[in-house]
């Protein structure tokens, strides 16, 4: 694999997509590890396809500066906890051990608002788990974005986000004083504050729960 700048982890969602188009404008080249294909026709940009995301190497990451980690899908999608848990805890896992081994410099990975070993929900416990064993890699710079309810044009249909978007474009305007942090906030925004993180090692957005190891 060629030396890149970036490499992406889920380029096909929602924030993945989002961030692509921003690292397009700003980098010379923008690696994907991806299951399918997209299709786009730009010099920039490297597809690496995988039959599945465990066939992931070292190779995939060497030479990268940063990885952004956008992986994750719903229990309705994965149907099963099980094959849930492979998307959104064991992939990450996975590329931070590698992304560790290459010498990868930042890793900024999505988890999710609220998201605690000790929840009782178990969305929130997987992500919990994820943030929990991702420090425990010890890459260079891990920064771990937690937005609330994201907001943007999505392929994959979600009933839950879609009431909610639209629920946001009337009501919750008026609330944002009283959600703070938990008011949905577009794909477009997290994207950027990731990139930010990337680039200067701090974000500007005051409405994304951001932790940061150094």
């Amino acid at each position: 694999m060629s030396s890149t700048q970036s490499l992406i982890l889920g380029a096909t969602g929602l924030v993945g997509n989002e961030l692509l188009s921003l690292l397009l404008e700003k980098e010379n080249k923008v690696s994907l590890l991806l299951r399918r294909k997209l299709d786009l026709k730009s010099k920039k940009i490297q597809q690496i396809v995988l039959e599945e995301l465990d066939s992931m190497t070292l190779e995939h990451f060497k030479g990268v500066e940063t990885v952004y980690c956008c992986l994750g899908t719903t229990i309705k999608t994965a149907k099963t906890k099980d094959a849930f848990k492979k998307v959104d805890y064991e992939y990450p896992l996975m590329a931070a051990r590698l992304a560790k081994e290459a010498g990868v410099k930042n890793f900024i990975c999505i988890s999710a608002k609220g998201s605690s070993i000790d929840s009782a929900f178990f969305y929130s416990q997987v992500k919990g788990e994820l943030e929990r064993d991702l420090k425990a890699v010890g890459i260079e710079k891990l920064h771990i974005v937690r937005p609330s309810l994201l907001i943007g044009e999505r392929s994959e249909f979600r009933l839950g986000e879609a009431i909610g978007q639209l629920f946001s474009k009337s009501v919750l305007p008026l609330l944002k004083s009283v959600l703070g942090t938990y008011s949905p906030i577009e794909a477009k925004k997290v994207a950027f504050t990731m990139w930010e993180l990337a680039t200067y090692g701090m974000h500007t957005s005051k409405n994304i729960e951001v932790e940061s190891r150094k």
